[in-house]
């Protein structure tokens, strides 16, 4: 199955770039911790959009058309160009709006590393 790919480009000079872990942590009553990695480290992407109308309704309509957070969907990365599946974070998109002719707005993407995800 081919993944759709996500062709619109956010604002390249402000975005953000975050590693998660998922690390489970146990302590025990004489004060020791025991720790391991319950999954990989993922990343995660913020992406700005400052876009004008028409650009904003064709992003909408892949966000929409992705159930929002729920399906999988190709991004490729702004410094290196490598093609990441990621999902979209957001599980609401609020827009600012100037005037009829744009909008300002965040998406957050996060990396799947797995199937079942």
């Amino acid at each position: 199955m081919s993944l759709p790919k996500f062709e619109f480009t956010g604002d390249k000079e402000q975005w953000d770039e975050s590693t998660e872990t998922n690390v489970l942590i146990t302590d025990f009553e004489s004060g020791k911790e025991q720790r391991r990695e319950k999954s990989p480290a993922r990343r995660r992407f913020s992406l700005p959009f400052s876009q004008l109308r028409t650009q904003v309704d064709e992003i909408i309509e892949f966000y929409n058309n992705r159930a929002g957070p729920t399906e999988p969907f190709i991004w490729e990365h702004y410094i290196t160009g490598e093609e990441i599946v990621v999902r979209f974070a957001n599980e609401t998109l609020t827009r600012q709006h100037f005037f009829d002719v744009g909008s300002e707005f965040s998406l957050e993407l996060v990396e799947l590393l797995g199937e079942g995800e």
